[in-house]
């Protein structure tokens, strides 16, 4: 299984029984934490529906917290 990577209450109890797995996961994540799905992928999806978004198109969008940055 795998786990939450974004905030959650099932990320939160994943947390309280795997603290390990949640560690060795955040060593991976740039900004060290877990993302939040309504404050991170939320307000991309705001400002894509808006009228300042209008021009975007046919774009990847990683919100990761830096977890898959490429060198």
């Amino acid at each position: 299984m795998w786990p939450p990577a974004r905030a959650s209450a099932e990320s939160e109890r994943y947390e309280r029984e795997y603290p390990d797995v949640i560690a060795d996961i955040l060593k991976g994540i740039a900004l060290g934490r877990i993302g939040d799905a309504e404050q991170n992928v939320g307000s991309l999806c705001v400002y894509l529906a808006k009228s300042e978004g209008k021009y975007m198109t046919g774009s990847t969008f990683d919100v990761d917290g830096g977890a898959f940055i490429r060198p």
